[in-house]
């Protein structure tokens, strides 16, 4: 195994996961406690620390993977939500009017 740091992994982690609070440390998705584990090496697993939550990863890659398909998801969700709730307003010789019913 590669003992150098996944810098590209990293950042995308960084994205997802928020502020990294050490190098091994992040807040972990489940139970938003700051105890996920990284060690921050290539093909290395995560875990979590809070017995309760027991979060674990072989890869960490799958882990950062699954958030970023979730956050995607949860985005497009909302701005379809968005549009549907919203009505739309459009100008029209100056006045103006709904041209779309939500």
């Amino acid at each position: 195994m590669d003992k150098a740091i996944d810098h590209d992994l990293w950042r995308r982690a960084r994205q997802v996961l928020g502020r990294l609070r050490a190098v091994v440390l992040m807040t972990c998705p489940r139970c938003g406690e700051e105890t996920l584990v990284w060690p921050g090496i290539t093909g290395a697993g995560c875990r979590c620390l809070n017995k309760k939550c027991g979060l674990q990863y072989d890869k960490f890659e799958d882990l950062v993977n699954g958030q970023e398909a979730y956050l995607a998801a949860k985005k497009e969700q909302e701005t379809r939500d968005l549009m549907e709730r919203h009505d739309t307003y459009k100008r029209v010789r100056g006045a103006v009017r709904q041209v779309r019913h939500a």
